[in-house]
């Protein structure tokens, strides 16, 4: 009887795994496809601001963008890792978003079983992955999804434990330690950008929610804290070496400047709609069309959700309300959405069935096969290696500094230094005089940092 039923549970098994080959494959393709658009423009900044921290520069001091200082401190591991070698980038964020996958099926289990983590894992490893939503080989949203989805593992096991253990040294000690991991989960996501706290909050929140006692919540609470503090104490020792701590209200002024000045129109709305489709047809599905797999009569398809389905949907609105503040709402934004989408979608009391989870997950499939193929098409528009790079290290000066528009690849293959900290226009965009000030800034830079001409002993061979 045990055979019969492991056979027939292998069984059930086989076309999950065939499906998960297949998201796995598209997933890759989608990631890999980026190898033919090297440093694109957003990859090229946040990989010069690694590159900047690893060789001692300082942030706003070398280098103005709309982003925090945390930004390079945490790229500059990457930087150190790879240097200008592009593959590296694009496979690496690709294997991050295939953890952060297996991490949200991890998970869902530990709130509802095995049986979650496949429906979980799918909908993670097809939305991580979604390729007009990633939409470039190295960016920010991936890393604030990987250590967001490594805290839904600590988070599901405090949210689904009922109280603090009163004996036994191994579970005394296992309940403040996932709220611990969960804080510097949360603060390394918050590194990246500052929503990545989301997870921290619903997760908190949730403490209360659930009316635990409080010495259960009065753990949670610190060891959460104490997990963002290690990161916040990490971050102000570097703040305060490098002296950016002098620069952080200038820094902050303009991020408040860049937001108040980002209009929304009838455009972000049209994204809201397309993204609200595009999450919601999958979980409605399922939903719809799935049986109870709980005995009975099944005439009700409503229960009571679950304390980890509650986190999950507060996650996701605690996100989705950081999306919304950052206006704009470029479509790389609603990537962070996905973890907390598949845990909705895999703690459904609905069965695991291949057919059903392709259908739901199919439209994203085919939003990343037309993406794939919409780089491939204009391939040739984004040369292996800048023309330019290649002339300037044929001919610059070792001392000599360059400028144009989009300076970062420039600066990342010729290894040179700026002429202005403002290395890209689209800082022009923070508010109406921006232009005219930042152009001042621009010319300041260049007449500060005018030399003689090198001699031809000076020149790189």
């Amino acid at each position: 009887m045990v055979s019969d039923l492991a056979s027939a549970s292998s069984a059930n098994q086989r076309p999950l795994r065939w499906l998960l080959a297949v998201a796995i494959g598209l997933a890759l393709a989608s990631r890999l496809s980026y190898l033919l658009r090297p440093f694109d423009p957003d990859a090229a900044i946040f990989i010069y601001m690694g590159k900047l921290v690893a060789e001692g520069g300082v942030y706003w001091r070398d280098l103005v963008d709309n982003k925090l200082p945390t930004v390079g401190l945490l790229t500059s591991i990457f930087w150190r890792a790879f240097g200008d070698w592009w593959p590296g980038y694009v496979l690496v964020q690709t294997l991050l978003s295939l953890i952060a996958a297996a991490a949200l099926g991890e998970a869902a289990g530990i709130a509802r079983g095995r049986s979650a983590w496949w429906p979980t894992t799918l909908f993670a490893v097809v939305y991580l992955n979604l390729n007009r939503a990633v939409f470039g080989g190295f960016q920010l949203e991936t890393l604030h999804v990987f250590f967001a989805s490594l805290g839904a593992m600590s988070a599901m096991r405090l949210i689904t434990r009922s109280t603090l253990p009163a004996t036994g040294n191994r579970r005394r000690f296992e309940y403040p330690l996932h709220a611990l991991t969960l804080g510097l989960c949360a603060g390394c996501a918050a590194l990246a950008k500052p929503t990545g706290l989301s997870i921290l909050a619903a997760g908190g929140l949730m403490m209360l929610l659930l009316r635990r006692p409080w010495r259960s919540i009065a753990v949670a609470w610190l060891g959460m804290i104490a997990g963002v503090a290690v990161v916040a104490g990490v971050v102000g020792i570097y703040l305060h070496q490098t002296g950016t701590l002098a620069d952080l209200p200038d820094i902050l002024a303009q991020l408040r400047l860049y937001t108040q000045n980002s209009a929304t129109d009838y455009r972000d709305i049209n994204k809201l709609i397309w993204v609200a489709v595009l999450i919601g047809f999958p979980i409605l599905g399922r939903w719809k069309v799935g049986r109870r797999l709980t005995a009975g009569d099944g005439a009700s398809l409503l229960t009571a959700p679950s304390p980890a389905v509650l986190f999950s949907v507060l996650w996701l609105m605690i996100e989705l309300t950081g999306v919304l503040l950052q206006k704009r709402m470029y479509g790389y934004h609603f990537l962070v959405l996905a973890p907390p989408a598949a845990l909705i979608f895999g703690l459904m009391d609905r069965p695991a069935r291949a057919r059903g989870m392709m259908l739901s997950l199919l439209p994203a499939m085919v939003i990343s096969i037309i993406g794939i193929g919409q780089i491939l098409w204009f391939r040739p528009l984004y040369p292996q290696r800048l023309e330019s790079s290649d002339w300037l290290n044929a001919h610059a000066a070792r001392h000599d500094r360059v400028w144009r528009d989009l300076t970062s690849r420039l600066l990342i293959e010729t290894n040179l230094r700026p002429g202005s900290r403002y290395l890209l226009t689209f800082l022009f965009t923070n508010s109406d005089d921006a232009p005219q000030r930042y152009c001042e800034q621009i010319k300041s830079d260049f007449d500060r940092h005018r030399r003689p001409d090198q001699t031809v002993a000076d020149r790189r061979p």
